[in-house]
């Protein structure tokens, strides 16, 4: 009665499609992130970022920590269960809003509200990767125009408010353009960032790896191995001042398994050879 088991399976438990089988895009496409990604009259595209896969796997991990939490009170366990359609169409929770709210049809690119204007700036040297992404909405926009010298467009009526600038958008993707184009993505960044605006150099997987601040923060590491030699591996997001989280090696086949036996199923020492032989273990 106290045990907490967990399951995740594409479509749950329940419901018309739980006999049926998914995957990470499968499960982007049917919680309507793919619907939603992509350029305005093209075709469904699916997220670089793994939020079927490793999305559904954050949602189960919360779910087994309230079921634990329960068991402090009542001392019962219970099955925790998640599909990895939930669990996309919760991360879809900013986008839906405009689904719930308007009922307006699906267009790709647009999240809550229609923007003429691109979120992300070329910046030299005009590389394959060379963007920043700059938020010109609200207030924000006199900001960008100070730190790039424009000082004369405060107030202009033509750029006044986010309508205007819509009206305008190849005037103002000109404006800023001209300033990020003579400029690195990450010069622009420091820029703006320090000014207080919302912006972020578009960096490359790669990039990701060696990003100064993500290897301040132990969000890219280097991990001894001595069976298949050392490698970086992705850090801990999560940062506990008590006990932080030291990124190993990963096991090697079967290198716990005595010891799960042991000490966990409470398996006789004993017996465990005779499965080994028997072919139950490896």
């Amino acid at each position: 009665p106290g045990l907490i088991y967990a399951s995740i399976k594409g479509y749950g438990d329940t419901g018309p499609y739980s006999s049926y089988k998914s995957f990470e895009t499968a499960a982007q496409a049917m919680g309507g992130a793919m619907a939603a990604t992509g350029v305005h009259g093209g075709p469904p595209m699916p997220t670089a970022a793994g939020i079927g896969d490793s999305g559904t796997g954050l949602h189960m991990a919360i779910g087994i920590l309230a079921a634990l939490r329960q068991k402090d009170k009542d001392g019962e366990g219970q099955h925790v269960e998640v599909a990895m359609q939930d669990g996309v169409v919760n991360l879809m929770r900013i986008r839906l809003i405009r689904s719930l709210s308007t009922g307006e049809p699906n267009e790709r690119g647009v999240i809550l509200g229609k923007s003429n204007l691109p979120p992300t700036f070329a910046c030299s040297p005009g590389g394959y990767d060379d963007y920043v992404m700059i938020h010109l909405r609200g207030q924000l926009w006199e900001t960008v125009l100070a730190v790039m010298g424009r000082e004369d467009l405060i107030g202009d009526e033509r750029y006044g408010d986010e309508a205007a600038r819509n009206e305008r958008p190849d005037e103002v993707i000109k404006i800023v353009t001209d300033w990020t184009s003579k400029k690195t993505k990450y010069e622009v960044f420091h820029e703006l960032a320090s000014a207080g605006v919302w912006c972020g150099a578009v960096l490359s997987p790669e990039e990701v790896l060696t990003n100064e601040h993500l290897i301040a923060r132990d969000m890219v590491v280097n991990v001894a191995d001595s069976d298949r030699g050392d490698y970086k591996m992705i850090g801990c997001p999560i940062k506990l001042s008590r006990s932080p989280v030291e990124v190993e090696r990963a096991p090697l086949y079967s290198e716990h398994t005595d010891e799960i036996l042991r000490d966990v199923v409470g398996l006789d020492p004993e017996e465990i050879p005779s499965l080994r032989d028997e072919g139950v273990i490896v």
